[in-house]
């Protein structure tokens, strides 16, 4: 998803006027961030489980 919205983000550099590319980042922002939430989530749980 990182390569994805990078790859998006390039786009806009490119061709500013993209809102085709523009949207998409708004539609993908709100996803990564709660990926990147639950992946912080399972990284704590398996830190706990280890402490155990």
């Amino acid at each position: 998803m990182v390569l994805i919205e990078s790859n998006l983000k390039k786009i806009l550099e490119l061709n500013p006027p993209n809102d085709q590319a523009r949207k998409a980042i708004q539609r993908l922002e709100p996803l990564a961030a709660e990926k990147r939430k639950r992946e912080k989530m399972k990284e704590e749980a398996i830190t706990k489980l280890k402490e155990m």
